[in-house]
């Protein structure tokens, strides 16, 4: 697992941001599904459910390159309109048994804007 993928956007504005998966973790992402998600650091449970990001191949997740590990995920100006923080962020690869692993985190800085 790669740990130290940290990026920061400013609030309410899109991005996209790469990820290579370590040659440990799988050897193609062909066939797997990825998941990621944030949620924020040091808020209480409930909050933290309010401001939770969620992508997935079938949203805002998309494949680089299978063979070379290597995907992205795409941040919608929506998906950060009104937020301000940081925010744990972590991705999985589920193989073809259902089986998740954890393939990279970081910190997600999401910046205020004055707009």
């Amino acid at each position: 697992m790669k740990t130290g993928q940290d990026f920061t956007v400013p609030a309410g504005d899109g991005m996209t941001v790469n990820f290579t998966i370590d040659a440990d973790d799988g050897a193609t992402l062909d066939g797997y599904q990825i998941n990621w998600k944030a949620v924020p650091l040091n808020r209480v449970a409930s909050e933290a459910l309010a401001h939770t990001i969620s992508k997935s191949l079938s949203n805002g997740v998309a494949v680089v390159d299978e063979d070379t590990r290597k995907f992205s995920i795409t941040l919608d100006p929506a998906d950060t309109e009104g937020m301000e923080g940081r925010y744990l962020h972590e991705a999985e690869i589920v193989d073809g048994q259902n089986t998740p692993t954890t393939v990279t985190q970081g910190v997600m800085t999401v910046l205020k804007t004055v707009n």
